[in-house]
């Protein structure tokens, strides 16, 4: 479903090459591989670049391969339509040390993945913080529709008051997963037939309307949509921090739409303006 919700913001900043870089392991080549459909699918042209190993700590070389692929592209396309889409983890911010010098992949615009959505340690280091703001970098992440607040809002306080901390998206959906289990296994008489319970399960969770919005299961029996959050870098009251620029809203019956809190440009802008000093 990630890509499902960042290939339509992609499309909709005008990108219509992407080239790849990522971290070469099962879950972030997935994603690859899955973004690739996607973009594809709505006639982007996606172009496969380097694969760094989980136990990489130099990341030069695979950016030197990301810059001459990249090169390529803008050569042969307009500069504005070329981005970077990169699924990563914490080495993101060496990475980004190794990107900053180069001032091609400083012109474009970059993408992420949920492994590096809200990741102090990157808001913490002012150099690649100062790159992530320039170059846009929106990371998806399970998000909440801001229209079911009242929905939402009151257990998230109640959660908050007992807790100290308020639940995000994956609580939240956590909980209504434990209450479709329960009228499942309330619905079966508390059945140990584990294929009745999983029948019931299907049958409890499909149309299910939660905290995290209405359930729609696909044929493996996996939830077929969901809302995502768009977390970057961004320039609040004078300190670069972590915040939400867009959002999408999932259609249960398929689809959904990007719901933006700012543009890309005008972040862009206020954002060269206030990590100048730092870079």
């Amino acid at each position: 479903m990630e890509t499902e919700a960042l290939a339509p913001l992609i499309w909709e900043d005008g990108i219509r090459t992407l080239v790849t870089i990522g971290r070469d392991d099962i879950g972030n080549e997935g994603l690859q591989i899955a973004m690739k459909r996607n973009f594809e699918g709505k006639g982007g042209r996606v172009i496969d670049g380097p694969r760094y190993s989980a136990t990489a700590t130099d990341y030069g070389p695979s950016v030197q391969t990301l810059s001459a692929r990249a090169k390529a592209a803008v050569e042969q396309n307009d500069p504005k339509a070329v981005g970077i889409y990169l699924t990563a983890f914490s080495e993101v911010v060496d990475l980004f040390h190794a990107a900053q010098s180069d001032p091609l992949l400083g012109s474009l615009r970059w993408y992420g993945s949920d492994g590096v959505a809200e990741l102090p340690a990157l808001v913490k280091d002012p150099r690649s913080a100062a790159f992530a703001a320039k170059v846009g970098y929106p990371n998806p992440n399970v998000g909440l529709d801001q229209s079911r607040r009242a929905r939402w809002q009151p257990l998230s306080d109640q959660v908050k008051e007992i807790t100290g901390s308020a639940p995000d998206a994956f609580g939240l959906a956590a909980y209504d997963a434990f209450r479709v289990a329960t009228q499942a296994y309330l619905a079966t008489g508390g059945t140990n037939q584990t294929a009745w319970l999983r029948e019931a399960i299907t049958q409890a969770a499909n149309g299910y309307d939660g905290l995290s919005g209405e359930m729609v299961l696909n044929d493996a029996g996996d939830r077929k949509s969901g809302d995502f959050a768009f977390w970057a870098i961004r320039e609040v009251n004078g300190i670069l921090q972590w915040t939400i620029v867009a959002q999408y809203r999932a259609d249960p019956s398929g689809g959904g739409s990007i719901v933006r809190a700012e543009s890309f440009h005008e972040a862009l802008a206020r954002n060269e303006a206030a990590t100048a000093t730092l870079e």
